[in-house]
């Protein structure tokens, strides 16, 4: 499960926002909402619910994996599409900058694996 302050983190920064842009909106220092996206702090009800309305989403959006996103902000269909496009394209390029590093750690692992046999056979020759 992810934790709600990367999951504040990854819809702010798919709206291109500052953590610091945000902090100042619902009226806290940039260092005290650092530790909110780090999962260092808390949070109330009135907090979390403050920092939905900030990013303009609902609330709900931090508690389930799949919950859609909805703008409070801008009632306009195409402000949404945008939005959740943004979103989309947010979460699509996190997967597959996670799948290119797992895949890099894999062949990693394969040369590594190739190396120790060859060494398993080195020693196995000599006995």
């Amino acid at each position: 499960m992810i934790p709600i302050g990367q999951k504040i983190a990854r819809v702010r920064e798919a709206r291109g926002w500052s953590q610091e842009v945000v902090a100042k909106q619902i009226g806290i220092s940039a260092t005290s909402y650092a530790k909110i996206e780090r999962n260092e702090v808390d949070l109330t009800v009135s907090r979390l619910t403050k920092i939905a309305e900030v990013l303009e989403v609902d609330v709900v959006t931090f508690f389930y994996a799949g919950a859609p996103i909805v703008i409070i902000g801008d009632n306009s269909s195409q402000a949404q599409t945008n939005s959740l496009s943004q979103v989309s394209n947010h979460y699509i390029g996190n997967f597959e900058a996670e799948r290119e590093a797992y895949k890099a750690h894999l062949e990693t692992l394969q040369a590594e694996l190739a190396r120790k046999d060859a060494m398993i056979e080195k020693i196995l020759a000599k006995i």
